[in-house]
């Protein structure tokens, strides 16, 4: 709805209901006599009582009657009593029809609102006023009214530029990039990417708002692999390219591109040994427009943020003196695991990028109650002649509300992969696909330990092999969030 349509609507509902409910006000009320005489059918006004005397009686006869003096000289009716000429004039029928239009002004509104809600029938000013002082994110909420204009594309470029305002500064109560501005504004936010043009150079405003960091620590016990697991909510547009470097109390760094409309996966930084994921850590992160050249912009066109020093926030995984799991396998599980990836595609081959290659897996395989506090930890080869030429390391907790799994970056063959992408694996046999189950990457699956004071884990210690399924897309691989582009350095 434009904003010149909800202005007629609002105002046009508002003097409706008002001058029907004035209307059926003065028809109820009517009009008193007011010591006027009225004729009770057409109401034409019948003047003063007048007293008719018997002449041939004598003066001393008195009157002879009134009923004269109640006929109406314009209708002729005749009033039975003089109440009936004092009679408030009221009009039923049309207050009941001012009645009936007020009511159905009233659903008219009701069935656009809730369609719509409240708010689709405010002007789009009033919404811009309202989203900073009203918390709600319901449907009839004015952010969400806000959010589907902008998606219908009804707004004006003036409207565009206040709605990116309102984003980027928030609210008292709402600042970016907190949690309450990511639940009330990292919606509208969405909506103003995916609704005004990719090459619209305001939308580089949203670069104003800074990345809200998640950083979680993993252990894995004494011996095992400690690792972050640390990702990035940012509310930028496309096309653009970041670089982010994690350096470590022991002066080491890694480094990985960012890219904010990537895939979806946090970045799993393995510490090197010495390095504990409760230690202090430091998160540089840049980003600009992709391809821009050095030379085309001061300091090579890069939006620096702030570096972020701190711990992480929560921890997870095996904690030094924690016993081990019990090592467990059965043919229930096994079968269970191999679910996991039992896809006619459960391999993905791409023509080209980085990774190449691509698992397809179903975790919620593993969700039945049989498998209650059961650790998987899963280290899985794409073999050529048993030889391993590409290694996923996977993890999570298997049982009622499996958890989330997580992963660590691929490491491939390219040349064994470009010959995997020419051959036919169902029919030489070469290929395979072995699950086997890695101790220490169990130890990672293990839950925060607030939330797991009393339990006691086994992991999942079998493997397994099967031929190689794979399915192959003549296109490049899509982009990831994050792409390590170094081993870590030292210092």
């Amino acid at each position: 709805m434009s904003d010149l349509s909800a202005w007629i609507l609002s105002i046009g509902l508002f003097l409706g209901v008002v001058v029907l409910t004035g209307l059926a006000a003065k028809s109820v009320a009517g009009d008193p006599p007011r010591g006027r005489r009225r004729c009770p059918r057409c109401w034409h006004e019948l003047g003063p009582i007048q007293l008719e005397t018997d002449l041939d009686a004598g003066a001393d006869a008195g009157p002879r009657s009134t009923i004269a003096s109640r006929r109406c000289a314009e209708c002729g009716f005749i009033a039975l009593r003089e109440d009936d000429t004092m009679r408030t004039r009221r009009k039923p029928v049309r207050a009941a029809l001012a009645i009936l239009g007020v009511v159905a002004l009233v659903l008219a509104a009701r069935a656009r609102f809730i369609g719509s809600g409240a708010w689709s029938i405010a002007p789009t000013a009033v919404l811009m006023a309202a989203v900073p002082w009203i918390d709600s994110t319901e449907f009839d909420s004015p952010i969400r009214e806000l959010a589907r204009r902008i998606g219908s594309a009804t707004l004006d470029d003036g409207q565009i530029d206040d709605a990116l305002d309102l984003v980027v500064a928030g609210d008292s109560d709402a600042r970016p990039p907190t949690r309450e501005w990511q639940a009330k504004y990292g919606p509208l936010c969405d909506t103003l990417m995916l609704s005004v043009r990719r090459d619209d150079p305001r939308l580089l405003r949203l670069l104003e708002i800074p990345p809200a960091i998640d950083l979680v620590g993993l252990m894995g016990g004494e011996h095992g692999a400690h690792a972050l697991a640390l990702d990035v909510a940012a509310w930028w547009p496309s096309g653009l390219e970041g670089e982010a470097e994690v350096r470590l109390p022991d002066g080491s760094s890694v480094r990985a591109a960012f890219d904010p409309w990537g895939r979806s996966a946090p970045w799993l930084v393995e510490l090197p040994a010495g390095v504990s994921s409760e230690d202090p850590v430091s998160f540089d992160l840049r980003i600009r427009q992709r391809g821009l050249a050095a030379e085309d912009a001061p300091d090579g066109g890069w939006n620096r943020y702030e570096a972020v020093e701190g711990r992480a926030m929560r921890v997870a995984g095996r904690g030094a003196g924690e016993p081990d799991a019990e090592p467990f396998d059965s043919a229930e599980l096994r079968e269970a695991i191999a679910a996991v990836f039992d896809f006619e595609d459960a391999f993905v081959l791409w023509s080209r990028g980085t990774p190449r290659g691509g698992l397809r897996f179903n975790e919620r395989a593993t969700a039945d109650t049989a498998f209650a506090d059961t650790l998987i930890g899963l280290r899985i080869e794409v073999c050529e002649d048993g030889v391993p030429r590409r290694t996923s390391r996977i993890w999570w907790l298997a049982g009622p509300g499996v958890s989330r799994p997580r992963w660590f970056a691929p490491s491939e063959d390219g040349d064994a992969l470009e010959r995997l992408h020419a051959a036919d694996p169902a029919s030489d046999g070469r290929w395979t696909l072995r699950v086997i189950g890695d101790a220490a990457l169990a130890d990672l699956a293990r839950p925060p330990l607030a939330e797991r004071p009393t339990r006691t884990f086994r992991r999942w210690s079998g493997s397994f092999e099967v031929p190689l399924r794979i399915h192959r897309i003549a296109q490049p691989s899509p982009s990831r969030r994050w792409t390590p582009v170094s081993p870590p350095t030292q210092p």
